[in-house]
């Protein structure tokens, strides 16, 4: 009886041990992150140089310039819902706003809000100007 309870405390053993092996440092470690880099692109006439505020998943991640990346990093893989708001009506975006994005681990996924903008037209002299 003892032989068979050492072989069964060896099989299990054993078989816990595999399954420890199965998993990287990667899975022990918990869950990995990903990124989003995001850049505001505009051209045109009457470009709004302010840029806008970013939103992921409609939470406020603060202003994005005209030409500058932001990271948005340690984001869980998934998907996010990432947003350019508050830009002037003459700028049209080319694609969706908001735009679907999926996070991978380990990556960065890169996603461009490019804006076209149109004259906005000449100033009328007698708008606010005292000496017109």
């Amino acid at each position: 009886m003892r032989g068979l309870a050492r072989a069964l405390t060896g099989a299990v053993l054993a078989g816990s041990l595999g399954m420890l092996s199965g998993c990287s440092n990667d899975e022990i470690a918990g869950v990995q992150t990903g990124e989003i880099e995001v850049v505001l692109g505009m051209e045109g006439a009457d470009v709004d140089s302010d840029g806008g505020l970013l939103l992921l998943d409609g939470e406020n991640q603060g202003q994005l310039s005209v030409n500058v990346r932001r990271i948005l990093e340690s984001l869980e893989e998934g998907i996010y819902v990432i947003e350019v708001t508050g830009i002037a009506q003459n700028c049209t975006v080319a694609g969706e706003n908001p735009r679907n994005v999926r996070v991978r681990a380990g990556q960065t996924t890169h996603e461009a809000f490019n804006y076209t903008c149109e004259a906005v037209g000449p100033k009328d002299p007698d708008d606010g100007d005292p000496e017109a």
